[in-house]
């Protein structure tokens, strides 16, 4: 996804104004001209090799390291796929299965500590 695509996305929620953007570390998506079009958007609300240090694979700070990707490989090592259309397919029924009070807890967890 672009930011032609993505910050369209984030309207629906709102916008850029109600969101940080936690970046993944990978170099390609740290360059200085990433980074400028990022700020552009959410300003100082960037996570991780920008603004606000975020140490990788931290369980303890990040309900996508902690909860959201042990829980997917899970459910996909339980359906044992044949194929990468099956992968695709088990990924995105499982994120749709997460409820909304789920990602509530896991976040109040994180302000709580």
């Amino acid at each position: 996804m672009n930011d032609l695509e993505f910050i369209p996305a984030l309207q629906k929620y709102g916008g850029p104004d109600n969101f940080w953007f936690q970046q993944d570390g990978a170099t390609p998506h740290c360059t200085d001209m990433t980074l400028e079009l990022l700020r552009v958007y959410f300003g100082e609300r960037i996570i991780r090799r920008a603004d606000i240090e975020w140490p990788a694979s931290s369980p303890d700070l990040n309900p996508l390291d902690f909860y959201l990707w042990g829980h997917l490989d899970a459910q996909v090592k339980k359906a044992r796929p044949k194929t990468l259309n099956q992968i695709k397919e088990i990924l995105k029924i499982e994120i749709e299965k997460i409820s909304s009070e789920t990602l509530k807890r896991l976040f109040k967890i994180l302000l709580d500590e």
